[in-house]
């Protein structure tokens, strides 16, 4: 335990600042190298550690921080060889700006971090927090300031990082039984070269990096918010595939990497990207969110009035053509949340940043899902809703991944207004209400950049949803046009199985696509056990950029024996309600927009 005021506080630390210096606090052990080009004010060097603390106040607080500053340096160097028993050995290293670790129902309140924190290791787990790195207590009013920087990566006997890491702004690790209350982050995250052969588990957020309990940014009358930029780079991305017991993956949020609990009234504004090399071989399963990138709960939990400002990227420019092992699976970018099991996200969530993946890259078009983007959420599955929730102001869904994978297996590229991809069950639909697309993104005569509201390159295209199974999806409305080059569209939803569409409004002139190959003014895609009820669409232009595509409609491009399409309007510049007419006609439809 190691501190630039103490190791481990038992009683009150009050009013302490920690300056920085060129040379400061030094702890070697067991270090293999003498020759680091390294300099800070509380600087460790090791090759075998577990259980170890080290912060610009405190270690390990038992007691009370508070009114505390840092302004130094904290360096941690860890440079086991890979796969040695050091390496094996190097877990639980917790680094932080104020406190590494702060014990159950132990305070540490009214703190800034100024420091730059530097994290060069490769062991097997990490905690970094900017100004708790693991916490099971109260952390309260503390600013993690622009200056007090993070940065992960190698050390110098390894080309490789952390396998497992929970990294966040302010706090690394929030623990099920710690409180939290008027935390800000505006600090920069940097994560670059991390293991990623077996078991990677990256946990990084703009505040938290792995949350396990409440967050209300209304408690105690504070606010909870992040201003600084998230990044994550990675020569290779692939990721073991997750199982039962382990959900392996990279995720990032402007708020919180992976939350198991409820997050509520925050805000972010920095932007969360994950980069992938151009001469990899691709990436997959990595979440990201402007909020959180991953929820993942035993049962449902509130996501409520979250706010995202800025933009989500996915930069991952390999391609096949390049090198035919390049792979893109289950990736999920979402305005809100990239992926969500069993959560409520309601409360006016709102997104007005621009949800971005793929970015031209490409794969060998096998049978996965490659990128799933959505305006609130990219996936949500399990016992889920959304309700009151809007793709705002410059807001944009878009998926830049090429594939050509078809509709039928529900597995190409998915793209909505609201959510790529939501998968309920039976018995236990998904319920997206009142939700709109409000973007004032535009559609050009020629889209050549991609301007409209909601846009892809390939695959499916929903104003509202991209892809749907056992959802029941209501009073929404969507007033942009469409234009790109996807293959399936539908002004609320691209395809849906066993789901029911009712009172939903596609206000929107266009839907347009120089690759078109199914279009709907409500739906592209009616399959299975679903139904439209009471819709309208005042599309007056479906079809593939001038040319008309036989599987089009006013309200369903295609349909299928056992669905129903009643009560609905469209315009009468579209000769039918629905290009293929398997469905029943359940009565009340009529062209008269």
């Amino acid at each position: 335990m190691i501190g630039g005021i103490i190791g481990l506080n038992s009683g009150t630390i009050l009013n302490c600042t920690v300056a920085n210096h060129v040379t400061g606090i030094t702890v070697i052990l067991t270090d293999d190298k003498g020759d680091h080009p390294y300099t800070g004010t509380v600087v460790t060097h090791s090759t075998n550690a577990y259980h170890y603390a080290i912060a610009g106040i405190a270690g390990r607080n038992n007691g009370t921080v508070q009114d505390c500053t840092n302004n130094a340096t904290i360096l941690n160097v860890f440079s086991a060889a890979r796969g040695t028993g050091g390496n094996l050995n190097g877990r639980y290293l917790e680094v932080s700006g104020i406190v590494g670790y702060n014990a159950s129902g132990k305070t540490v309140y009214g703190c800034t971090n100024n420091g730059a924190i530097i994290n060069r290791a490769n062991p097997k787990l990490h905690y970094v927090g900017g100004i708790v790195a693991w916490n099971y207590g109260i952390v309260s009013s503390c600013v993690n300031a622009s200056s007090g920087t993070i940065a992960m990566g190698t050390s110098h006997t390894s080309p490789y990082g952390a396998r497992m890491c929970c990294v966040g702004g302010v706090i690394g690790h929030n623990r099920a039984s710690a409180e939290v209350s008027d935390i800000q982050n505006a600090a920069n995250i940097t994560v670059s070269r991390v293991e990623n052969t077996t078991g990677v588990t990256h946990r990084i957020g703009g505040v938290v990096g792995l949350n396990d309990a409440v967050i209300d940014g209304e408690s105690d009358g504070g606010v909870i918010n992040n201003s600084g930029n998230v990044t994550q780079s990675n020569a290779v991305g692939m990721c073991a595939t997750p199982t039962a017991s382990n959900d392996y993956g990279y995720f990032l949020g402007g708020i919180v990497g992976y939350a198991t609990n409820a997050v509520k009234n925050v805000s972010n504004s920095g932007n969360v990207t994950y980069t992938c090399s151009a001469t990899g071989i691709g990436a997959q399963y990595v979440y990201l969110g402007g909020v959180i990138g991953k929820v993942l709960a035993s049962s449902t939990i509130d996501i409520e009035k979250c706010t995202n400002t800025a933009n989500v990227t996915f930069t991952a420019s390999a391609t096949y053509s390049v090198n035919p092992d390049t792979k893109y699976y289950y990736n999920y970018l979402g305005g809100i949340v990239g992926h969500a099991q069993n959560a409520a996200i309601k409360g006016e969530c709102s997104n007005s940043g621009i949800i971005k993946g793929g970015d031209g890259s490409a794969n060998n078009n096998l049978k996965a899902q490659s990128f799933t983007i959505g305006g609130i959420v990219g996936c949500l599955t399990g016992e889920s809703s959304i309700e009151n929730c809007a793709l705002t102001g410059t807001g944009q869904v878009y998926n830049d991944h090429w594939s050509n994978r078809g509709i039928g297996s529900y597995d190409c590229p998915m793209d909505g207004g609201i959510a790529g991809l939501v998968i309920g069950e039976e018995g236990v639909p998904i319920t997206i209400t009142n939700c709109s697309v409000t973007s004032t993104k535009k559609a050009k005569e020629t889209d050549p950049d991609g301007s409209t509201a909601i846009y892809a390159r390939r695959g499916a295209v929903g104003g509202i949803v991209g892809m749907a199974k056992y959802a029941i999806i209501s009073n929404c409305t969507v007033p942009v046009p469409f234009t790109g080059s996807g293959y399936f569209y539908g002004g609320i939803v691209a395809a849906a199985q066993n789901s029911e569409i009712s009172s939903c409004t596609y206000s929107g002139t266009t839907v347009q696509s120089s690759q078109m190959q199914i279009g709907g003014g409500i739906i592209g895609q009616l399959d299975s056990g679903s139904t439209i009820d009471g819709c309208f669409s005042y599309a007056t232009t479906v079809d593939k950029n001038g040319t008309a595509v036989a599987t089009t409609g006013g309200i369903a491009g295609k349909s299928v024996v056992g669905t129903t399409i009643s009560n609905s309007h469209y315009t009468a510049s579209i000769v039918k309600i629905c290009g293929e007419g398997e469905f029943t006609d359940g009565g009340g439809n009529v062209a008269d927009l």
